[in-house]
């Protein structure tokens, strides 16, 4: 690469976990302040595919960029041991105090992006609530509420016991259906993947933490533009994006990515991605 990306480590002492970060310079020159692209991943990407999908295209645009990885995502789950928190502006306040302590001389101030990626789009929009030097949020896609994605897995005669609060009882009905063979392949997956990511060995305790996860208090403290990304086949959080958009009013641009694009966080079309995404931005920010 023109300018060698840059591994951080990002101390928050106070909640006792480690942002991981890497840093993309967008310039050779120690004087060009350039718009800075902030990206973080949702559930289970680690921050290094964030490189397709937007950092090569900021580089190719003139913009720095930096992902970054907060607690119950991959490099923080294992080397801070630290599970999933709802309070998302615990990582991304000190990533930005970062960037500006540290690379004041090649950012533009003014021009601050933030993108959340799947599950992102609930931490970017919650950390965006609480961080006022945001320029600008892009939510791929917009989400409302990710608990009806736990909740989904289960039947509702069983997600009821755990409703009813008989949380031993519901741990021992699913995690016993996990030792026998008995969930297919993708909700297995999901139920090892959420325990290992919120740090628990309870499935009741991923439902009953992850009702938590809510934008609806915050989201109106958002006093910037903020991209709204849907997608035609979006099977996570179908209807969530416009719920996002409608709760943001005229700060909100809302996009439905249709066909090829259609499907969540536009797998498989990342060049219409970057080009819309970018297109916006450079509009909203120029």
């Amino acid at each position: 690469m023109p300018v060698p990306g840059e591994r951080i480590r990002i101390p928050v002492p106070e909640d006792n976990f480690t942002i991981e970060a890497i840093w993309y310079g967008g310039s050779n020159s120690a004087q060009s302040k350039l718009p800075t692209l902030i990206v973080g991943n949702g559930f289970d990407a680690a921050q290094e595919d964030s490189y397709h999908n937007y950092v090569a295209p900021a580089l190719q645009r003139g913009w720095n960029a930096i992902t970054y990885e907060g607690p119950g995502q991959p490099t923080v789950r294992r080397n801070s041991n630290a599970g999933f928190i709802p309070e998302w502006e615990k990582v991304l306040n000190p990533v930005v105090d970062w960037i500006l302590a540290e690379k004041a001389g090649v950012v533009d101030e003014t021009r601050l992006a933030l993108v959340g990626h799947s599950l992102g789009g609930y931490f970017a929009a919650r950390a965006a609530a609480f961080e006022p030097r945001l320029a600008a949020t892009v939510l791929i896609g917009g989400v409302w509420d990710p608990s009806t994605v736990v909740n989904g897995q289960y039947e509702p005669e069983l997600l009821a016991i755990c409703e009813a609060g008989n949380y031993t009882q519901f741990d021992e009905a699913v995690l016993s259906r996990l030792a026998a063979g008995d969930l297919g392949a993708a909700q297995a997956w999901f139920l090892e993947h959420s325990l290992w990511a919120f740090n628990t060995p309870s499935p009741s305790e991923v439902i009953t933490r992850g009702k938590a996860f809510q934008v609806a208090d915050v989201i109106h403290q958002i006093n910037h533009p903020v991209f709204v990304g849907d997608a035609e086949f979006e099977n996570y959080y179908p209807g969530q994006a416009q719920m996002v958009a409608n709760s943001l009013g005229d700060k909100a641009t809302f996009h439905m990515f249709n066909g090829t694009a259609g499907y969540h966080c536009q797998t498989g079309a990342l060049q219409e991605l970057s080009r819309t995404v970018f297109a916006w931005l450079h509009t909203t920010l120029y």
